[in-house]
């Protein structure tokens, strides 16, 4: 991911975000790509540092996604806790969309 990727507000096709907790690429950088389209796959959920941080990609206002992914490789974070409570908040996100 190019480190301007908070810049791209309005990005319609991007269809594999790679999380990776020493770069910008956080999942918290999504909530703004309000007009995203299609599919999306959202991968390496073990590196969300907070749990908090899932909420802020506001999967719900993304209205045109018609598919999506979630990968998380338990095998790299013993921290199977954490990463029951990312997919808490990201569930949270999907379940409270509406097509208004």
């Amino acid at each position: 991911m190019p480190p301007s990727i908070n810049d791209l507000k309005t990005l319609t096709v991007l269809t594999n975000f790679l999380i990776n907790r020493d770069s910008d690429c956080n999942i918290g950088v999504m909530e703004n790509f309000l007009k995203l389209r299609r599919s999306l796959s959202i991968q390496n959920l073990e590196e969300v540092v907070e749990a908090n941080d899932a909420s802020s990609a506001n999967l719900k206002k993304k209205k045109h996604i018609k598919k999506l992914e979630f990968i998380c490789t338990t095998t790299l974070n013993p921290d199977i806790h954490k990463d029951t409570n990312v997919f808490d908040k990201l569930q949270s996100q999907i379940l409270g969309r509406t097509n208004d």
